[in-house]
């Protein structure tokens, strides 16, 4: 890092001799953000008349941000800022040996972080090119903070372009598409990451398209109807992601022995979390698009099935899960709930029954069990038109803490809701107390009645449950 880029670099002014030319400039950018403004590209192109009509001339690019956000993305960020400006002088025929590039960070902020105005200040990347009729070196020497001395020979090494990161920050689900002879990182706008390495797909096509999907928030999983199911019974999960690969619309091969590195945030840790698979063509993955426009459709998912072999890490500083997979599909991280409920692992479970009352339209109901404390997700399926069961659901402590959730929608599009909250106890020890034969599987019947409501009013009962 050159912490004195700056001091430096105004020092140089005096520095240099009459035959040498030293310009600097400051190009802006949106928050969190690091697409060029079309001023920056105007004033790029001015800068590159200025100093490509000389033989000889070195440029070092440097990307900042404010203080908003944690201090890893920031860094991120801020090389990402530079190297769209180096990206950028490379287009218009800059030689990429000419330009040396980094961020920076929050280390040098040009304005004060607790003003508007300064955080804007430091939204930008420095530039600072040394011209001359003679070869000239790097305006810094290398792990120096001193001005560097004028030698006349300049051979910085060539960049391969395998080690360079193609960074795409994702402000909304669309499919990104990325060089596959480099290695990209697709950051989700929930925070996931995904990074591809280079040569991962066995395709000669110089475009690879990337669909990036994430799962988090109780309320996104109840609407795109996600299951969170294994052999071992319902699953707790912290998040689920989700990815493909094409080229002109069809599927790519992986090349063997590729990894593709995962992160997936988390708000704490737990012991016992392992990485599932999803498989079988259910039901999961559906979207409401007058609801839950924002959303990302996923492929459907019947089950989650255990990924043998490794478990994911946690860290601490990023405060995440962290795993690599060798194919794209839909991954979670989570553990059987009986971690969370403590419960005998040979539990032989419940049947849940749900008996919907009120107007029903046949047209895409979703009925499922959401735990209220715990984040898991249990499919019913449909018995007929007014009643959905699940069967045998295991792990379930009698005080676990659930919610009922139902939702339809009518001819127009508009939601039509049954939301009720439970535990197995309550129905269990009151139809103990009416007699009833004992069965191998205990059962409860929950009764409930669909009412109207607007998309948006839906939108802020399940959003409730985030909480």
């Amino acid at each position: 890092m050159k912490k004195w880029f700056l001091l430096a670099a105004l020092s140089l002014v005096c520095a240099v001799s009459s035959a040498q030319q030293l310009i600097m400039d400051t190009l802006y950018f949106d928050f969190d953000s690091y697409a060029l403004r079309n001023e920056n590209k105007r004033r790029l192109d001015s800068l590159i008349g200025e100093f490509t009509a000389y033989p000889a001339y070195y440029i070092e690019v440097y990307g900042h941000t404010d203080d908003i956000g944690s201090e890893a993305y920031n860094l991120e960020l801020s090389k990402e800022r530079a190297r769209a400006v180096t990206l950028y002088l490379r287009e218009q025929g800059v030689a990429l040996e000419r330009i040396t590039y980094d961020g920076l960070g929050t280390q040098q902020p040009a304005g004060s972080n607790d003003s508007y105005e300064g955080r804007n200040k430091n939204r930008r990347t420095d530039i600072a090119v040394i011209f001359s009729r003679q070869a000239v070196a790097p305006v810094y020497a290398k792990d120096s903070q001193q001005v560097a001395s004028v030698p006349t020979v300049v051979t910085p090494p060539p960049i391969d372009p395998a080690s360079i990161t193609d960074t795409f920050y994702l402000s909304r689900y669309e499919p990104v598409n990325i060089n596959p002879d480099r290695r990209s990182l697709i950051i989700g706008p929930q925070k996931s990451q995904l990074v591809i390495p280079p040569d991962a797909f066995a395709t000669d096509e110089a475009v690879v398209s990337i669909d990036f999907r994430e799962l988090y928030l109780r309320r996104d999983m109840i609407l795109t109807d996600m299951p969170t199911i294994s052999k071992e019974g319902p699953l707790e999960v912290q998040g689920i992601i989700s990815f493909e690969a094409t080229a002109n619309n069809r599927p790519v091969k992986v090349n063997k022995e590729t990894r593709f590195e995962v992160q997936v945030p988390t708000t704490r840790r737990d012991e016992d979390m392992g990485i599932y698979f999803g498989t079988g063509a259910g039901r999961g993955g559906a979207r409401r698009p007058k609801v839950a426009a924002d959303l990302p459709p996923f492929n459907p998912v019947k089950s989650w099935t255990p990924v043998e072999g490794q478990l994911p890490r946690y860290q601490g500083q990023t405060k995440s899960y962290n795993f690599a997979v060798t194919e794209p599909g839909s991954y979670s991280v989570g553990r059987p709930i009986y971690h969370a409920f403590n419960t005998d692992t040979k539990d032989k479970g419940i049947t849940i029954t749900a008996k919907l009352a009120g107007k029903r339209f046949e047209k895409g109901t979703q009925v499922m069990v959401v735990g209220e404390v715990v984040k898991t997700y249990i499919p019913l399926n449909k018995k007929d038109v007014r009643t959905y069961t699940a069967t045998r659901v295991r792990f379930l402590d009698e005080k676990s803490k659930l919610i009922l959730i139902a939702i339809q929608f009518d001819e127009d599009g508009n939601p039509w809701l049954i939301k009720r909250s439970f535990s197995p106890g309550d129905y269990l020890t009151k139809k103990k107390k009416k007699g009833s034969k004992s069965k191998d599987v205990p059962e409860i019947i929950l009764k409930g009645k669909f009412r109207k409501m607007t998309p948006e009013r839906l939108n802020e009962l399940l959003t409730e449950l985030n909480v």
